[in-house]
Parts: structure tokens; sequence; C-alpha cells
């Protein structure tokens, strides 16, 4: 197993592939949401925040962009779901709403 890394040098925004912990074989793009400390808030790329997760950020479940392609490990596509600006006319009543 790699040594981890001394530091966490996550910013939020930073992008990411990470797994989806409710279906563990799904590899999903993701965006670093948060930072506290040595854990990162993964957000994924177009889908409401019941995946979104909490890790230690050196966590064995996330990766750096394009760890799928070079491993050849399908990486899923982002949702459509997206958040919902408060003028929005879209509105659906869900805090958000599906992209065109």
């Amino acid at each position: 197993e790699p040594a981890s890394p001394a530091k966490n040098y996550f910013q939020p925004g930073m992008k990411l592939e990470a797994v989806d912990r409710k279906n563990p074989y799904l590899i999903c793009p993701a965006t670093v949401g948060e930072v506290r400390g040595q854990e990162i808030f993964v957000m994924f790329d177009g889908w409401r925040g019941a995946f979104d997760y909490w890790c230690p950020f050196d966590s064995r479940d996330i990766f750096p962009v394009g760890w799928c392609a070079l491993t050849k490990h399908s990486l899923q596509p982002p949702g459509n779901f997206c958040p919902l600006e408060p003028s929005d006319p879209k509105d659906n009543g869900l805090d958000g709403w599906i992209c065109d």
C-alpha cells in the first residue's frame, strides 16, 4: 500500500473521481465541496446530496481525474440534477431541476 501524503492539499472546487458508497462498483465524477482538517466532502457531480460523503483526504475511495481512463475502469457519467438558483423559473419544488 502506498504511503499517505503528509498533508491534505485538497481545496473546495477540485475535481476527482470517487467511489459511490451506495453502489461501490461505480466510480463517478465528483467535486470537493468542503475541507475540514484531514477530511474532504465529496459531492457527486449532477446528483442530489444523498450520495455525497465525508472521507479522509487519503481515502482509497477517491482518485485523481483520469484514473479511470488510465486503469480502464468505467467512469459513470455525471447526473443531470442542477442546483436551483433562487429566481430560476424552472423551479420544480425539489431544490433543483433537471438539466436540459
